[in-house]
């Protein structure tokens, strides 16, 4: 079995568990919460980072994890060269099912 387990800084780790789903939602007292968005931009191609990390270019769907934290927040940045850049903070409550940025000219 495997399992992801959220940290406070958004990342996740898979670990290799021998206890069924209930038993482990039990131990950890919560179960992440997960939302999946698209992000998408016009160019595209523009590089996606998710709390500093490059994840790839656009389009692709980004999942982000959240624990128990209510005011947990994850930094979506896009980024393409002679573009200006954007940057986004979500709560949980705040995900959309997608995003499309349009770059402009710096």
């Amino acid at each position: 079995m495997r399992a992801l387990i959220s940290h406070h800084s958004g990342a996740a780790r898979a670990c290799r568990l021998a206890a069924p789903p209930l038993l482990l939602l039990l131990s950890f007292g919560c179960a992440s919460r997960v939302k999946v968005v698209q992000i998408d931009s016009s160019p595209q191609g523009a590089v996606v980072y998710l709390d500093g990390i490059e994840t790839g270019t656009t389009p692709q769907l980004v999942e982000l994890m959240y624990g128990d934290d209510p005011d947990q927040r994850h930094f979506i940045q896009v980024r393409r060269p002679g573009k200006r850049a954007f940057l986004d903070i979500w709560k949980f409550k705040e995900v959309p099912s997608n995003k499309r940025y349009t770059l402009e000219n710096e």
